[in-house]
């Protein structure tokens, strides 16, 4: 049904801007998107990335089903590590959360995101290669 009203297509052309981040009622992010945004700053992504990758090769293996990228998994345990979140609530905030989905690197719309039981496997795997060195100590 096609409104003839002047307001309405005015605001339908607002909704359909691409990119556009709109907060309503109040015109301010929330704040865990405000959190998620400083956590991006703060810490050096690639350095992380780089401990990491000697022990995470289910990304870029040639053989089976492709994993999640080692970004979207490191997003997502510092995630869990700052909200004191366990696997299944990780798994279900990503679900709910729109900013933690942004933050994390996947399309709220697309399919799942990792499952609890992805992310325990790359938990227990930090815990277990990295531990030693204090750095991913999540205890």
């Amino acid at each position: 049904m096609i409104s003839s009203c002047k307001g309405d297509l005015a605001q339908q052309q607002a909704l359909d801007i691409p990119g556009a981040t709109r907060y309503w009622p109040r015109d301010r992010p929330p704040r865990r998107d405000q959190v998620l945004g400083l956590l991006a700053q703060a810490v050096d992504w690639t350095a992380a990335e780089a401990m990491v990758r000697p022990f995470y090769e289910s990304d870029i293996r040639r053989r089976g089903r492709k994993g999640h990228s080692l970004r979207l998994m490191l997003r997502i345990l510092a995630c869990q590590w700052l909200w004191n979140a366990s696997d299944r609530n990780v798994e279900n905030s990503l679900l709910d959360s729109k900013a933690m989905a942004r933050f994390v690197g996947i399309d709220p719309w697309a399919p799942r995101p990792p499952s609890a039981t992805a992310v325990r496997a790359f938990r227990n795997l930090t815990e277990r290669e990295i531990s030693d060195d204090g750095v991913f100590n999540l205890q």
